[in-house]
Order: C-alpha cells, then sequence, then structure tokens
C-alpha cells in the first residue's frame, strides 16, 4: 500500500527546466526554485542534538530559553555551533539573540539567578568551560587545562565545577610504548590482552569559587570502586563521541553522579538473565552508576542498574535525583519487563532515587527519548516530563506514587517522540521538522489553539525544490507489516519507472532527512538522490520499526545474529517485490546504502538477496568477517563477531561462516561496490604499517580486486564514526550521488572534485558480467 502519492492533476503545475546538474523548477505562481544539490544539504541549521546533554533549556523563572544551533562554514572547513536565547514574551522570529559563536558549544545550564549561562566553548583553540552574562553579553573563562575538557557539571549557582578531560592513552592513541629491553628480548603477545583499549578513559577534576571571586586550583577526584575496592583516578567509559560520564552535580555542590565501566561486576550481577544474554552476544559490559559525596569522601552505588540512558536530574533540594536507567538487576521492574518479553531483555525506565534514604521508586514504566526523559523539575515533589507522544507531563508525587496532575499537549501533527523539548510545565518550546520539513523553533503555551514558530533557521531552503514523500507498507514473507518512507523526486510522474535506492538500518525518526540529519550519519542521501531523479527508500521509525514477534520467530530458525540479517533482507525484498509489481521500479537499478550495521545488511543482501543490486555504499561499517575476528585484538570485540555466526571460525559453527560470512560469498559479489572507512585520527601514511581499522576492510577489497570485481574504498582519516569536517561530510555526499547517478542513470557531473573519477567507473564497468551491468 502506498499512501500520499502525489497526483499528476493535483497540486501547482511546475516545468523542469536541466541546466546541467541543478535544474530550475518554475511554477504556475511565478516562484522559481533550482534543484538541491549536496552543498545544501551541508548548508541546514540543526539544533545540536548531538551533544550529549540537552542543547535547548529554559531559565529557571519561564522568561528566557537558551538554544545552540549547528551549522558548517565550508569555507574555513569548521563545524560551528551558536548560542542563542530569546526572551519568550516576544515571538518574533527575528528576535533570537546571539549570545556565542564558537566550535564546541555544548552542555548549556542556566544558573539559579537567570541571568547566567555555562557551557563548554572553544577559545584560542581549546575546549574550555565558560559562564556567560545575558544582560551584558560578556563571558568569563572558568575553567581551562592544557587536556581538553570533554564534559563538565556544576552547581545552582556554577560556584562549584566538576570536569573531565581525556586521559593520554585513550582508544585510538599509540599503544604502550615496549622498554629497549623488551624490544631485544621479544615479548608476548596475548590474545585479547589488549581489550582495554576498547574503553576511552577520562580524568575528573573539581574548582571552587572563592570569596574573593577568584578560581582555585583544579584538584583531581579518585575514588574507590565500590565493587572492586580498587582505587581509580581514571574512568573508563565508551565512544567520546555518542557517551560521556554522564556527570551530574547536586544543586547544593556536594554530591557528583556519573558513569563509567567497571569491571569486573558483582558475582550475583553475572547470573542475572539481561546480563547472562548480553554476555553471550558479546556485548559491552555494564556501565555504573555511582555517588561521590564530596563531604564524607564516600562512594555509592544507589541504583544497581546495568545501564543508565542519562545523566541524573537532580531535585532542587539536593535530596533526590531522577534518572533514566535500566531495572536494578534482580529487582520487580527487572522480573516484570522479561516476564512481558520473548527475550532476556529489558528497557529503560524513570526512576527516582532518595539518596538519603537509599528508596528508589519507579516514575514512569518505559522512556522512549532518556535525554529528555526530565525537562525541569517544578518542586521537589513535581517533575515535568516528556511522553514520547507529542506531550509533556507534570507528575508529582502523591502518597508512595507518581501520578499525572496535568498534561500540555502540543498541537503538532506526528510530532517525534525523539524530537528535543524544554517546558516548565506551563510552555513548551520545542524545534518541529519532519523528513521534508527543515527544523524550526517553536513555542506553545497552555491556552494556546496553535504553536509560534519563533525561529525560522533554514530561509534558504525556500529558493530550492525538496523531494516530498509517500508513505509506503508492504508485508515480508513471513506476512510481518512493514512501513517506510518513500522519497519521490520533484515533479514524480506515477507512469514512469524509476531507479530506486534503499537505506538499510538508518530512518529518519521523524527529523529533516536533507542528508544523514542533524547527526550527519555519512553516505545517506535522501533528498540529493530525489532531487537527482531516484526513488530513495528508508524504513520509517516512527512506530512500526520494531520487530515483530513474527520477526522475532523468524529470526530465531538462523544461528547466532544470522536471523537479525536474513530479516532485514527479507523486508527489503518484499518492499522491491512490491514496488516492482507497482511498476514504479526499474528492478535493473537498484542500489543499497548501508551505514554502520547497515552496512553489514547491505554487504550480506550482496551475497544473499534474490535482488540484483546496480550499486551499493557500505560505510564504516561492522562486517564479521575473518578478517575482523583475527586482526581486531580485542577479545570482547571477537566474542561479538563470533556469536554472530553462533561460534568462531572453527569447530562445529564453521559451517555457520561458511554459509553466511562474506569472507567466504565474494564470488557472489556481481554489483559495483563503493567501500568508505573512518579513521578515528588515524593516518595510512607510513609504509608497511596499516590501521587496523583499515587492514581488516582489505579482505573484502582485495577478494573482490583479485576477482575482477567493481570495487573502491575511500579512508576519512581525520574522522569518527559520524562525520564532523563540513568538507568531508560534503565530499562524502557528493560521492555517494555521483556514484548513484553514474550506476543508476548513467549520468555525470561536470566537474568532480576528482578529475579521474569516472574514468575509474568507466573500467570498473566493464568489469560487470553481463547480466548484471546496467540495462
Amino acid at each position: 500500500m502506498l499512501t500520499g502519492l502525489p497526483s499528476v492533476r493535483s497540486g501547482i503545475v511546475c516545468l523542469l527546466l536541466i541546466y546541467g546538474i541543478a535544474p530550475l523548477v518554475i511554477c504556475a505562481n511565478g516562484q522559481t526554485r533550482r534543484a538541491l544539490v549536496p552543498e545544501d544539504c551541508i548548508r541546514v541549521h540543526y539544533l545540536a542534538e548531538s551533544d550529549p546533554t540537552v542543547p535547548i533549556r529554559m531559565d529557571p523563572f519561564g522568561k528566557y530559553v537558551a538554544y545552540v544551533v549547528e551549522s558548517a562554514d565550508l569555507s574555513t572547513d569548521r563545524a560551528l555551533t551558536q548560542l542563542y536565547v530569546r526572551d519568550l514574551s516576544d515571538t518574533d522570529p527575528r528576535h533570537a539573540r546571539l549570545l556565542l559563536s564558537r566550535e564546541g558549544i555544548s552542555g548549556i545550564q542556566w544558573t539559579a539567578d537567570g541571568r547566567h549561562l555555562t557551557s563548554l566553548a572553544h577559545i584560542d583553540g581549546r575546549s574550555s568551560v565558560v559562564e556567560i552574562d545575558l544582560e551584558t553579553g560578556e563571558f568569563h573563562l572558568l575553567a581551562r587545562t592544557s587536556a581538553e575538557i570533554v564534559e563538565y557539571t556544576a552547581n545552582r549557582d556554577a560556584s562549584i565545577v566538576v570536569f573531565a578531560t581525556l586521559t593520554a592513552d585513550s582508544r585510538m592513541q599509540a599503544r604502550t610504548r615496549r622498554s629497549s629491553a623488551e624490544s631485544r628480548a621479544g615479548y608476548l603477545i596475548q590474545v585479547g590482552g589488549e581489550e582495554a583499549e576498547t574503553l576511552q578513559k577520562r580524568l575528573l577534576y573539581v574548582i571552587r569559587r572563592r570569596p574573593d571571586g577568584n578560581w582555585s586550583k583544579p584538584t583531581r577526584i579518585g575514588i574507590n570502586d565500590p565493587f572492586t575496592g580498587r582505587h581509580l583516578s581514571e574512568f573508563p567509559h565508551f565512544d567520546v563521541k555518542i557517551y560521556d560520564l554522564r556527570l551530574s552535580l547536586s544543586p547544593d555542590g556536594h554530591q557528583l553522579l556519573f558513569s563509567y565501566v567497571s569491571e569486573p561486576i558483582p558475582a550475583d550481577w553475572k547470573s542475572d538473565p539481561v546480563i547472562a544474554h548480553q554476555t553471550r552476544a558479546g556485548s559491552s559490559p555494564p556501565v555504573i552508576t555511582v555517588l561521590y559525596d564530596f563531604r564524607s569522601g564516600q562512594v555509592t552505588v544507589p541504583l544497581n542498574s546495568i545501564k543508565a540512558g542519562s545523566a541524573g536530574s537532580w531535585s532542587p533540594d539536593s535530596g533526590s535525583f531522577a534518572i533514566a536507567a535500566f531495572p536494578p538487576v534482580g529487582s520487580v521492574w527487572e522480573k516484570r519487563d522479561l516476564a512481558s518479553r520473548e527475550r532476556s531483555v529489558s528497557h529503560l525506565h524513570l526512576f527516582l532515587v532518595n539518596t538519603k534514604t537509599g528508596d528508589i521508586t519507579e516514575i514512569q514504566p518505559s522512556v522512549v527519548n532518556p535525554k529528555y526523559a526530565v525537562l525541569s523539575w517544578k518542586n521537589s515533589r513535581t517533575l515535568i516530563v516528556e511522553n514520547g507522544d507529542g506531550s509533556v507531563g507534570e507528575l508529582s508525587r502523591i502518597g508512595g506514587a507518581w501520578k499525572e496532575t496535568a498534561r500540555l499537549s502540543v498541537p503538532i501533527a506526528g510530532l517525534s517522540p525523539y524530537a528535543p523539548l524544554a517546558s516548565d510545565g506551563a510552555t513548551v518550546i520545542g524545534v518541529r521538522q519532519a523528513p521534508t520539513q527543515p527544523p524550526e523553533l517553536f513555542s506553545f503555551r497552555r491556552g494556546d489553539q496553535s504553536i509560534h514558530v519563533i525561529t525560522n533557521m533554514n530561509a534558504f531552503l525556500h529558493s530550492v525544490t525538496l523531494a516530498s514523500t509517500a508513505t509506503l507498507q508492504w508485508t515480508t514473507s513471513d506476512g510481518e507489516q512493514v512501513t517506510g518512507l518513500l522519497f519521490l523526486p520533484p515533479n514524480y510522474d506515477p507512469g514512469k519507472r524509476y531507479p530506486l535506492v534503499i537505506q538499510a538500518k538508518q530512518g529518519s525518526i521523524g527529523s529533516f532527512a536533507c542528508d544523514g540529519g542533524s547527526f550527519h550519519y555519512p553516505s545517506v542521501a535522501p533528498q540529493p538522490l530525489a532531487n537527482a531523479g531516484i526513488l530513495y527508500l528508508e524504513r520509517w521509525f516512527g512506530g512500526s520499526a520494531e520487530t515483530s514477534d513474527l520477526g522475532r520467530a523468524d529470526e530465531a530458525k538462523y544461528p547466532g545474529q544470522i536471523g537479525e540479517v536474513v530479516h532485514e533482507m527479507d523486508i527489503w525484498q518484499g518492499a522491491v517485490k512490491m514496488l516492482t509489481e507497482k511498476n514504479m521500479v526499474d528492478p535493473n537499478r537498484i542500489g543499497i546504502i548501508g551505514f554502520s550495521r547497515g552496512g553489514w545488511y547491505a554487504e550480506f543482501m550482496l551475497t544473499h538477496s534474490s535482488i540484483h543490486f546496480a550499486a551499493a555504499t557500505a560505510t564504516d561499517n561492522v562486517q564479521y568477517t575473518l578478517g575482523e575476528y583475527w586482526i581486531e585484538r580485542n577479545s570482547g570485540w571477537s566474542r561479538e563477531i563470533a556469536a554472530a555466526y553462533g561460534g568462531p571460525p572453527f569447530g562445529p559453527s564453521l559451517a555457520n561462516w561458511l554459509k553466511y560470512s562474506s569472507s567466504f560469498a565474494l564470488p557472489n559479489v556481481h554489483t559495483p561496490l563503493l567501500m568508505e572507512m573512518m579513521g578515528y585520527g588515524i593516518h595510512d601514511d607510513v609504509i608497511g604499517m596499516v590501521p587496523e581499522n583499515l587492514a581488516v576492510r582489505y579482505e573484502l577489497l582485495t577478494g573482490l580486486t583479485e576477482l575482477g570485481k567493481p570495487v573502491e574504498l575511500y579512508y576519512y582519516p581525520d574522522e569518527d564514526h559520524l562525520i564532523h569536517s563540513p568538507v568531508a561530510r560534503l565530499r562524502n555526499l557528493e560521492r555517494n550521488v555521483d556514484w548513484y547517478r553514474f550506476w543508476l542513470l548513467d549520468e555525470e557531473r561536470p566537474h568532480p572534485e576528482d578529475p579521474d573519477q569516472y574514468v575509474r567507473w568507466h573500467q570498473l564497468r566493464r568489469l560487470q558480467k553481463p547480466s548484471f551491468a546496467q540495462q
């Protein structure tokens, strides 16, 4: 079923005039628009959703809202952030006030007086904690060190600041240097001996404002691990771009809440079904949340949870905190989760922890978006939460239970549960966006009939054509219902068969989908490809994305995690089958883009799917190949790879590898494959020394090349999993758009940055077998 498909007889009549790669669209109303190109996507302004903390905050009195916007400066190749503030009594979209424009603005916090804001920002090239005076616009340095400050927290009046820096030996740094004696005599190499290198480590410091206004020198924070008893002054955690220590200082400044990886875990945790399930799957170790009391030096584990999904949100009296987390190990909440699910898995709840009594109460049984689980505290017994359905709830503790005492529903149809919000219960400030709606800031007050747009962040997009979307519904081979979002070329013609590109895994989740959205997923290109005349299909993650009981039953038929990727293949085969039968898609012109885990899906489908893909992209993805298993010297990662096949590549589970791993299926690849890999700061510029994360890609690159298959590999040495540099983002997007225009449309961009690009690609085309070549 296809809904939202435009008719050729409806809407404004437009004439398409082709001029190179940027056609003009002249509509009957006289408005002229040019076709969107990749650079337009890079220029889009987003609220800084990639900030691990909250990028939008109301002041304590509900008078102002502060928010951080991300933008890109291609001329200087800088990713910029701007801190704005606006008076909520003024709804004119033009009146937002720019307070600070720097790289790396994040972690904004209001002080109790409502006049000052604190944040991280790059000052003279170094990340620093700054305080900004709202009345004067001046900012002052609060904390700065020779090392990079990566996160911080402050008490209510910003008189105490705790901040974290990276250690010198964090992941992706050089390995420990051996002594000359070891080098002469040789030294032992152990399998899995470098597992600790998969973790970042951070140092914690505290500074205090003295009565004379000056600041104390930073004091290093160390604790005794409550599980192992070992003294810790370096705190391990996962990927710096995604996770942090979730620092949260109580308003009075006496207690610090933070999370880190602690190993080994207690013996009673090991028998817990959730942890046992994660161990079998080779998942990461638990992340514990601890409470450190500055007055006594005591460290406790206030919530025996295997992982928190958010930082703690403290009550105004500093006596308790709310936190989105997995239920405590062995608790009634965990047992309830397990009883309601077929797998040994749980999910995030919202809990309140009383730090004086140790009592734990459940506020909400399920949390959709942990970052915005608690929007504010009205008082020490009432808090404002996001409900995940476009509404904000006021929850009060009445007796021993939490009850909703008021609700404010935002009148925006389909507002994403992941949309950033701020609220004091009387007013909601948020971002309105949709896959074809650029982000804009709105306000909504109790008693209003509609929202007020208070900031239009992307007015320039009014002059370009944006692809429309249609909701696509189809069934898998076992009858599971799936929903997708189909991007349609401007002036879509229902009587024409179009090329199609499938986007594996990542979906828009309701956000604007020009390229990879506010998180900048690489290689994702819905708007540019649709504007180029290619249908673009992604799975809709607005409610139907969860695997159904039918899907889970189907996955259980396969070893390890193979059922997962087979299920994904079944989903996309069903979509292509339906679109082909409706005569909307040319089955000889189908491509697939996969980033991260989606890259595994894409590569698996190149060797196992009934779809004859004409082009494919796999970007910074897990591959579950022999190369990854042997080369990545990390026992935890090796376990995860083995778990994908139900065991290692020897013994009884070898048969699973032979049947499902791409390592043994390269002769079955007939699709031009664009491989892209991020370097995480490691350059491939020393002869004879290849970074491990690049070396594991050589298995497919070399194998396909030796077999005469069309393949290219691009390396971005300075980028992490999510591309940061504006120029790298642009080149990545242009390269992918060029790739699919070449293979699916037989079109070439007049002046690509790489003048030899099409020379190579024509050579690759000659390698294709006739039955799989473009027809």
